[in-house]
């Protein structure tokens, strides 16, 4: 990719053929870290798709660490050298979260590792490998936009915005600074417990927390469901081999 300029042109797409024709506004944009960046980027150039928008742990900046100044110019200097469809160094193909719950960097919940480990053993197509050189050049220049000291001051939309204490993937500093910058206008900051899942953070509105308790519990009576699903399938299999239907029999 070139620039997350290129992500605002796939956001417009679906919204004017996807979105619209089937739910018209008010809509309310809901981001997850590089999709919390695209939101913002587009509120701040003037798309007025959205009229409210709530985000977990967006990506305005990476975590801090001594080897963070470097990652800029190294990956824009690899770039120039062709490079850009290479991994980033360190990186691989393998998809993101095929490894071990310890020492995983994503979520502290074991539960939604899981779960999300027992959706690309079933679906391995869905897996994102490491970044590419290209898109880390990217989105380093994007970040260095966020940072920018009058980046959201112009941004007219209310945002809520929901971090972990204990990220180590995104910053949660530069997502409170972000917030402060953005004095003037209505939007909110919630920082959790020290966790690195945004999803478990606390401090929010009881209405917040009880749509999640709502969503929980949906999750919980799918699963449960699938799992009936799933043994009547292999109870059917084991009547007649011979039996391909899709969905389990009904007697």
């Amino acid at each position: 990719m070139r620039n997350f300029a290129e992500y605002a042109t796939d956001l417009d797409a679906i919204m004017e053929q996807v979105v619209l024709p089937d739910c018209p506004p008010p809509i309310f944009a809901l981001g997850h870290s590089m999709g919390g960046a695209i939101a913002i980027r587009a509120c701040h150039d003037g798309s007025r798709w959205f009229e409210r928008v709530v985000l977990s742990a967006p990506m305005l900046a990476l975590r801090s660490s001594r080897f963070m100044p470097l990652a800029g110019p190294m990956a824009r200097i690899l770039r120039m050298m062709g490079r850009g469809s290479a991994y980033i160094p360190t990186g691989h193909a393998d998809s993101t979260g095929s490894e071990d719950f310890l020492g995983n960097v994503l979520t502290s919940d074991p539960v939604r590792f899981a779960r999300n480990a027992a959706v690309l053993e079933e679906a391995p197509e869905l897996g994102l490998g490491s970044p590419t050189i290209a898109w880390a050049d990217a989105a380093m220049r994007a970040m260095k936009g966020f940072a920018e000291p009058n980046y959201a001051a112009v941004i007219r939309q209310p945002i809520l915005m929901v971090a972990a204490g204990r990220d180590e993937v995104v910053s949660t500093p530069s997502d409170r600074n972000f917030r402060h910058q953005s004095a003037g206008r209505p939007a909110s900051h919630s920082t959790g417990q020290p966790a690195r899942d945004p999803a478990r953070a606390g401090s929010l509105s009881r209405p917040v927390l009880g749509g999640v308790r709502r969503l929980r519990a949906g999750h919980a009576a799918f699963l449960t469901l699938s799992a009936a699903a799933a043994a009547d399938r292999t109870g059917c299999a084991r009547k007649s081999r011979r039996c391909r239907a899709p969905s389990p029999c009904i007697d």
